[in-house]
């Protein structure tokens, strides 16, 4: 019993940190700059951070519509199912941190093309033990955004703040429909992780959890 005490106040301690520094960190580039810079294109996407709970209305608005175009149809084909209410609160929670990729204009009107939602979390492991993540929600590009490297950006750009803030991993949940999500994210280092269902000797689940090492 104590030891079983012991493992729940280490995990609350663990929990409470990831809070602080999920408050702490910069809701604006100003103290930690972002790159802003595609592959491709490196003179016209610029990137900044936003808390969930901070986004102009406008900008949340427009982050769900792009969500429900490139989603919407593939979670109501899933074993899962869709409640936009549901999803709506996930995206938009306080702990919401998203990256926001717009299009550089003439210093005024900057057009937003591209989101990564995230938060700091804890996740348990196939051991006995909860791993520190940087959990990855979603990364949607709108079609002004395709074919630029800025999926790509985005993905890169997690995996600094997941390594700057001494994250184990960034860990990221995807449907095995989704054959752009899944090409961007091998490409970009992931693998399965340890606690996905194929893994764990469910292979008929319609989705992965991919992981990437904060190295």
């Amino acid at each position: 019993m104590a030891k079983k005490n012991v493992k729940l106040a280490n995990k609350a301690n663990r929990a409470k940190l990831l809070l602080s520094l999920s408050k702490a960190y910069p809701p604006s580039p100003t103290s930690t700059p972002l790159p802003s810079s595609t592959p491709t294109d490196q003179s016209k996407v610029t990137l900044d951070l936003q808390h969930g709970n901070a986004l102009p209305a406008a900008l949340q608005a427009w982050i769900f519509s792009l969500f429900e175009l490139n989603m919407k149809a593939m979670f109501e084909a899933s074993t899962a199912g869709y409640d936009r209410d549901d999803k709506f609160r996930e995206l938009f929670h306080p702990d919401s941190r998203f990256v926001i990729a717009r299009e550089e204009g003439d210093g005024v009107d900057e057009k937003a093309i591209a989101f990564a939602m995230f938060r700091f979390d804890t996740e348990q492991t196939a051991g006995d033990r909860h791993a520190e993540v940087l959990y990855c929600y979603e990364v949607q590009v709108s079609e002004a955004g395709r074919g630029r490297g800025v999926g790509t950006l985005l993905v890169e750009v997690l995996a600094r703040l997941g390594k700057e803030w001494a994250m184990e991993k960034v860990m990221l949940t995807v449907f095995k429909a989704n054959d752009g999500a899944l090409a961007l994210y091998r490409k970009t280092g992931f693998l399965e992780d340890e606690i996905s269902p194929g893994a764990c000797g469910h292979p008929n689940e319609d989705y992965e959890i991919l992981s990437r090492p904060c190295v």
